[in-house]
Protein backbone atom coordinates (compact mmCIF):
# COMPACT_ATOMS: atom_id res chain seq x y z
CA UNK A 1 0.00 0.00 0.00
CA UNK A 2 1.53 2.80 -1.19
CA UNK A 3 1.97 5.85 1.93
CA UNK A 4 3.28 8.70 -0.21
CA UNK A 5 1.38 11.01 -2.98
CA UNK A 6 3.45 12.60 -5.70
CA UNK A 7 2.17 15.75 -7.43
CA UNK A 8 4.09 17.22 -9.82
CA UNK A 9 3.78 19.14 -13.20
CA UNK A 10 5.34 19.29 -16.57
CA UNK A 11 4.59 23.46 -15.83
CA UNK A 12 3.51 26.00 -13.15
CA UNK A 13 0.05 27.65 -12.71
CA UNK A 14 -1.55 24.20 -13.56
CA UNK A 15 -3.53 23.56 -10.62
CA UNK A 16 -0.98 21.73 -8.92
CA UNK A 17 -2.17 23.98 -5.42
CA UNK A 18 -5.67 23.53 -5.45
CA UNK A 19 -5.31 19.40 -6.20
CA UNK A 20 -3.07 19.43 -2.95
CA UNK A 21 -5.34 20.69 -0.73
CA UNK A 22 -8.14 18.42 -2.12
CA UNK A 23 -6.02 15.72 -1.15
CA UNK A 24 -5.03 16.53 1.71
CA UNK A 25 -8.52 17.51 3.03
CA UNK A 26 -9.51 14.17 1.97
CA UNK A 27 -7.00 12.40 3.11
CA UNK A 28 -7.29 13.81 6.56
CA UNK A 29 -11.05 12.61 6.87
CA UNK A 30 -9.59 9.18 6.71
CA UNK A 31 -6.33 9.63 9.14
CA UNK A 32 -5.57 11.42 12.19
CA UNK A 33 -1.61 13.14 10.93
CA UNK A 34 -0.63 13.70 7.78
CA UNK A 35 2.42 15.42 6.67
CA UNK A 36 3.42 17.28 3.64
CA UNK A 37 7.06 17.86 2.04
CA UNK A 38 8.15 20.05 -0.57
CA UNK A 39 11.80 18.76 -2.04
CA UNK A 40 13.26 22.28 -4.01
CA UNK A 41 11.83 25.31 -2.83
CA UNK A 42 12.49 28.71 -4.49
CA UNK A 43 14.45 30.18 -1.14
CA UNK A 44 15.18 29.96 2.58
CA UNK A 45 14.43 33.41 2.96
CA UNK A 46 10.93 33.80 1.41
CA UNK A 47 8.44 31.20 2.87
CA UNK A 48 6.31 29.16 0.01
CA UNK A 49 3.18 30.40 0.62
CA UNK A 50 1.28 27.00 -0.70
CA UNK A 51 3.85 24.76 1.54
CA UNK A 52 2.57 27.05 4.74
CA UNK A 53 -1.26 27.04 3.61
CA UNK A 54 -0.56 23.54 3.62
CA UNK A 55 0.68 23.58 7.35
CA UNK A 56 -2.16 25.10 8.69
CA UNK A 57 -4.37 22.64 7.86
CA UNK A 58 -5.88 20.80 10.63
CA UNK A 59 -3.76 17.60 11.14
CA UNK A 60 -0.88 18.43 9.97
CA UNK A 61 1.47 19.05 13.26
CA UNK A 62 5.39 20.00 11.60
CA UNK A 63 7.57 22.84 11.63
CA UNK A 64 8.11 24.66 7.57
CA UNK A 65 11.97 24.12 8.09
CA UNK A 66 11.58 20.36 8.53
CA UNK A 67 9.33 20.29 5.39
CA UNK A 68 11.33 21.61 2.50
CA UNK A 69 14.42 19.81 1.47
CA UNK A 70 16.63 22.37 -0.68
CA UNK A 71 16.81 25.15 -2.68
CA UNK A 72 16.88 25.44 -6.77
CA UNK A 73 19.98 27.00 -6.00
CA UNK A 74 21.79 23.96 -4.01
CA UNK A 75 20.49 22.10 -6.52
CA UNK A 76 22.28 23.63 -9.23
CA UNK A 77 25.49 24.31 -7.38
CA UNK A 78 25.27 19.93 -6.37
CA UNK A 79 22.69 18.19 -7.65
CA UNK A 80 23.60 14.91 -6.20
CA UNK A 81 24.34 16.25 -2.87
CA UNK A 82 21.15 18.01 -2.45
CA UNK A 83 19.23 14.72 -3.17
CA UNK A 84 21.41 13.25 -0.47
CA UNK A 85 19.63 15.87 1.97
CA UNK A 86 16.22 15.90 0.26
CA UNK A 87 16.02 12.09 1.00
CA UNK A 88 17.23 12.55 4.42
CA UNK A 89 14.62 15.08 5.22
CA UNK A 90 11.90 13.50 3.78
CA UNK A 91 12.69 10.08 5.56
CA UNK A 92 12.35 12.14 8.60
CA UNK A 93 9.07 13.79 8.07
CA UNK A 94 7.99 10.02 7.08
CA UNK A 95 8.99 8.77 10.05
CA UNK A 96 7.00 11.24 12.02
CA UNK A 97 3.58 11.17 10.23
CA UNK A 98 1.83 9.09 8.00
CA UNK A 99 2.55 11.17 5.01
CA UNK A 100 1.26 12.77 2.33
CA UNK A 101 3.08 15.28 -0.37
CA UNK A 102 2.95 18.06 -1.99
CA UNK A 103 6.24 16.86 -3.87
CA UNK A 104 7.41 13.98 -2.18
CA UNK A 105 8.28 10.92 -4.25
CA UNK A 106 6.35 7.76 -4.73
CA UNK A 107 9.53 5.45 -5.21
CA UNK A 108 11.60 8.01 -2.98
CA UNK A 109 15.12 7.80 -5.07
CA UNK A 110 13.75 7.46 -8.40
CA UNK A 111 11.61 10.14 -8.69
CA UNK A 112 13.97 12.59 -6.82
CA UNK A 113 16.04 11.43 -9.22
CA UNK A 114 13.75 12.41 -12.41
CA UNK A 115 12.53 15.87 -10.69
CA UNK A 116 16.25 16.45 -10.46
CA UNK A 117 16.85 15.67 -14.43
CA UNK A 118 13.57 17.50 -15.31
CA UNK A 119 14.50 20.46 -13.44
CA UNK A 120 18.01 20.94 -13.06
CA UNK A 121 18.29 23.53 -15.70
CA UNK A 122 15.30 25.66 -14.54
CA UNK A 123 15.30 28.97 -13.09
CA UNK A 124 12.42 30.37 -10.98
CA UNK A 125 11.13 32.83 -12.69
Amino acid sequence: MATSIYITSAEGSSGKSTIALGILDALRAKVEKVGVFRPVARSREDPDYVLQMLLDHDGVDLVYEECVGVTYDDVHQDADAAMGIIVEKFRAVERSVRLWSLSAPTSREWAIRQNFLSTRELRPT
